[in-house]
């Protein structure tokens, strides 16, 4: 697996797509997001938080916003729950930009 490298600086745009048992597009019941920061710090955001940092794109389909501000790897994890209980997890790795 290949992790992919951004900016310190660049904003992710991390999304998690829930499907049914069927395969189609569905809405869990309950939406977590968690994202472990190279220092060891974790974010926790709920869809249920008001307001959300998840955002709704389309049924199924969310979004965290994610602003990099320190360099190493970050690993986080989408979870949600009812008919689509589903758990995706991913990784990016930020860099200095020595550019700058």
């Amino acid at each position: 697996m290949t992790t992919e490298a951004f900016d310190i600086g660049d904003t992710r745009y991390l999304i998690a797509t829930f499907t049914d048992s069927a395969g189609d597009a569905s809405d869990p019941t309950e939406i977590t997001f968690t994202l472990r920061k190279p220092d060891g710090t974790s974010v926790s955001y709920a869809y249920s938080d008001s307001p959300s940092s998840i955002t709704k794109t389309a049924t199924g389909v969310y979004r965290v916003d994610f602003a990099i501000t320190i360099p190493g790897r970050h690993v986080f994890r989408w979870a949600g729950t009812g008919a689509s209980a589903v758990v995706e997890a991913g990784e990016f790795y930020a860099r200095r930009n020595e550019a700058a």
